[in-house]
């Protein structure tokens, strides 16, 4: 859930018996008036599909917050073929400073041609202020 350019938006993932699925979708469309926009969208198994050939990996990335940061990776990670699978950021208070400091934590998938460590090495020379972590994501 967040907070966009003063609207409230939030996505809501939700596992349902096949005998219930009909009526919750009722339910939550019935809820859709001129302030309230609904979408269901009907999912799978419930367990994320990996392509093929590809590494999935968790990203890290905290630095001093500034503009651009996440169009930069974002640059970077789609001219090396990677696929962000989930992104969530936020803006808090550094610790003994109180500068803004800008924390990232994704789950990415990296192509069989590249490795974790080049897609770091990439994101850093691009952003030498920013602290990169990639290692194998655990489920």
């Amino acid at each position: 859930m967040a907070r966009f350019e003063g609207h409230f938006a939030g996505v809501v993932h939700a596992v349902v018996s096949p005998e219930n699925l009909d009526s919750l979708k009722k339910s939550l469309i019935a809820l859709a008036s001129d302030e309230l926009l609904v979408s269901v969208v009907e999912g799978g198994s419930g367990k994320a599909e990996t392509t093929q050939g590809v590494e999935v990996f968790s990203l890290e990335v905290v630095g001093q917050d500034r503009t651009g940061i996440v169009s930069e990776i974002s640059r970077v990670l789609a001219s090396m073929g990677v696929n962000v699978e989930e992104l969530a950021t936020e803006c808090s208070s550094a610790p003994m400073s109180g500068e803004r400091l800008f924390e990232a934590h994704a789950v990415i998938e990296i192509p069989a041609n590249h490795s974790g460590e080049t897609v770091q090495q990439e994101i850093e020379k691009i952003a030498q202020d920013l602290a990169v972590t990639i290692s194998e994501f655990d489920d």
